[in-house]
């Protein structure tokens, strides 16, 4: 149902991991002098991203936070107005007499799971990716029930050849049809602002 501009709009967006609105309009300009008589007619970089949101159900969902990053305005904190620990204001300050939607000083963006992985399943190259974590995580199951010795004498090539994952897929607790969730903390500090060395991270299904 796409529009060959609209089709132009999504690859242009998806030709780098990190494409920005100025280089995405740098792009409409190089081909509106291409081809004049579509000028005016390529669709915005914020009308791409939802068209994307639409077609995908990815979406993002916003909450706001502390400027310094204590804790985000949700649950009991939905609605203070300062940081209970830094006591650092919420939003900007409004002009006199303004009735508008006031600005949060910082926003944090969550990406739901779900929705990220209906969409990554209903492409070939994503069903091509999911089979073949599966296929490499068994064959580590293999060689763990045959060789005692396997992750010592077989290659690390990536994260699916870990013993843990092989033994919860021995044991059943990850089937073929499971999604895994990577949590990366690499140079994350853990300890400003905190009174414990832990995190609490919760999920559900």
């Amino acid at each position: 149902d796409l529009t060959n501009l609209q089709r132009w709009g999504i690859d242009n967006y998806y030709l780098s991991d990190n494409v920005t609105e100025e280089s995405y309009q740098n792009a409409v300009l190089a081909n509106e002098r291409l081809m004049p008589e579509n000028t005016g007619k390529f669709p915005s970089y914020h009308s791409v991203k939802g068209l994307i949101a639409d077609k995908s159900g990815v979406i993002e969902v916003k909450h706001h936070m502390c400027p310094g990053s204590c804790l985000a305005f949700t649950g009991a904190f939905a609605n203070d107005e300062r940081c209970r620990i830094c006591h650092e204001a919420r939003y900007f300050p409004s002009p006199p007499g303004f009735r508008g939607k006031r600005r949060p000083k910082k926003e944090y963006t969550t990406i739901l799971p779900t929705p990220s992985v209906q969409a990554y399943t209903q492409t070939e190259e994503g069903l091509k990716l999911k089979k073949y974590g599966y296929n490499r995580i068994m064959e580590n199951v293999a060689n763990r029930d045959t060789n005692d010795e396997w992750q010592r004498t077989l290659p690390f090539i990536d994260v699916h050849d870990g013993a843990e994952l092989a033994e919860a897929m021995s044991e059943g607790r990850i089937g073929p049809n499971d999604f895994l969730l990577m949590l990366s903390i690499d140079g994350a500090q853990l300890y400003r602002m905190k009174d414990s060395d832990c995190w609490i991270i919760s999920g559900s299904s």
